[in-house]
């Protein structure tokens, strides 16, 4: 599909950015020392997008690279003082990395010197594995630094393993809650299934030990209450609110069903137990219903269930739900935007970085790569994401390979700015010179420093054959 594709280390890519910026807009700055060849696909690129109608630019934080996108921010900024309807679209690693970062401030590090300041603290740790977000080392003096380590979470990892205690959390599909997406649009998400005791949603855990703790009187009733404390404290995350209906919501006087119209014998599902069909469970934090029955036509878009209709047993039923085709819900997009673009163009360009410093005694640039089986924490415990995720590995070109003697599966050892060295297996790919990458988030990866500078070895003959 792409005309062009060029690999580049990260430092390259944002030259190439900046140079295709300047090449739209002659007052956008361009970096200097480009070859005569970068400089052309500069051109070709920059002409390209001009000629667009409505050019998108894509980039995000995969590579752990600020430079690569200020490039890309030049590029659109360009792309409209040209007179174009640029848009910008900035990846982010995980779901709700953006909320988080509008949440927390500072970060692991921040809390892991702030716990070893004081000493001897609680450490709370809720749906999360520290062993997947920070080196091995740094993890385990995180968690030795606190007096005593409480981990809230649905699945069993290193965390859990180490902590004193471990509290059942539900899954996402077992919860509500909210998320920002990657356009900082607040959307709410709804439990599918209802809670198996005693796993409950990790914020009601957090609620209780903060009562028990005596630092709050009562505890919240809902997750009406818990955004309403989360806005009054953090004004600026307040569109979560209308995200979508509260939980006293009731449309004709119905909740508003989970179900399909066509889910019946709901006796069957429990015949092994009793020919007593149950009550369904009651959710006290939305307006939505664990049962087939209850109004849905006409419901707002944050609270369609599903899209489907008599005849369109497909996604081609999305139609029959929209005001006209591709355009907006019926009865409103769901989520609500919590920072708008500037109603005036303006701002200033970004300033290119320097040269990225050359690598030395034959090192080279380690940068991160995402696999589409295994690197997603929750998806790679299932067994047939399992079966397709590849071993951890370390990529590099065949002249890379062939300088440090290795070939395609051997074992290679790495060690990245001094940090615990790792085992590898070696994959032959494309790659730039002077670069390598490794998987994120699959078993056996550790987390690295990266992107850093690393020394890629061939592993001794006696571990390698272990």
């Amino acid at each position: 599909m792409a005309r062009e594709c060029h690999r580049l280390s990260p430092s390259d890519i944002a030259a190439l950015g900046f140079a295709i910026a300047h090449e739209i807009e002659i007052s956008a700055p361009g970096p200097t020392g480009l070859s005569e060849g970068v400089l052309q696909a500069a051109r070709r690129i920059a002409t390209a997008l001009k000629a667009a109608e409505r050019p998108l630019v894509v980039s995000g934080a995969g590579l752990a690279s600020p430079e690569v996108i200020k490039a890309a921010a030049n590029v659109a900024r360009a792309l409209k003082k040209a007179g174009r309807d640029a848009r910008i679209s900035l990846v982010f690693p995980e779901a709700d990395s953006l909320g988080a970062g509008l949440l927390a401030a500072g970060g692991l590090d921040a809390a892991a010197r702030a716990l070893s300041a004081r000493g001897g603290q609680v450490l709370i740790v809720a749906e999360n594995d520290v062993f997947r977000e920070m080196a091995p080392e740094n993890a385990r003096s995180l968690l030795a630094s606190a007096g005593r380590v409480v981990a809230i979470d649905h699945t069993a990892h290193a965390t859990t393993e180490a902590a004193d205690i471990v509290l059942p959390s539900c899954t996402y599909a077992e919860s509500s809650g909210s998320m920002v997406s990657s356009e900082g649009r607040a959307q709410r998400f709804f439990s599918v299934f209802p809670p198996v005791e005693p796993a409950q949603s990790a914020w009601r855990w957090l609620d209780e030990i903060a009562v028990r703790a005596g630092k709050k009187a009562t505890a919240w009733k809902g997750l009406d209450e818990v955004i309403h404390a989360m806005t009054e404290e953090l004004p600026e995350m307040r569109g979560v609110r209308d995200a979508a209906p509260g939980a006293d919501y009731r449309l004709r006087g119905s909740r508003i069903p989970r179900k399909s119209i066509r889910e019946s014998g709901r006796t069957a599902v429990t015949a092994n137990v009793s020919l007593h069909e149950p009550p369904p469970a009651k959710d006290p934090d939305s307006p939505l219903a664990y049962t087939m029955e209850g109004a849905s036509i006409g419901a707002p878009g944050s609270l369609n269930a599903r899209f489907w209709s008599p005849g369109w047993n497909s996604d081609q039923s999305l139609s029959k739900f929209q005001a006209e085709v591709s355009g907006q819900l019926v009865g409103g997009d769901p989520g609500v935007r919590l920072f708008e673009p500037p109603a005036r163009e303006g701002g200033t360009y970004f300033a290119p970085a320097g040269a990225g410093t050359p690598a030395r005694d034959g090192r080279l640039l380690l940068v991160p790569r995402y696999s589409v089986f295994g690197s997603e924490e929750l998806s790679s415990l299932a067994p047939g994401i399992a079966s397709r995720t590849a071993p951890a590995s370390v990529a590099l070109s065949r002249a890379e390979c062939e300088k440090r003697g290795l070939r395609e599966g051997d074992r290679a050892r790495v060690m990245v700015d001094g940090a615990e060295h790792v085992e590898l297996a070696v994959l032959i790919r494309e790659m730039p010179e002077g670069t390598a990458s490794v998987q994120l988030g699959v078993p056996g990866m550790p987390v690295l420093p990266l992107p850093g500078w690393a020394s890629v070895t061939a592993a001794p003959a006696t571990e390698a054959g272990r």
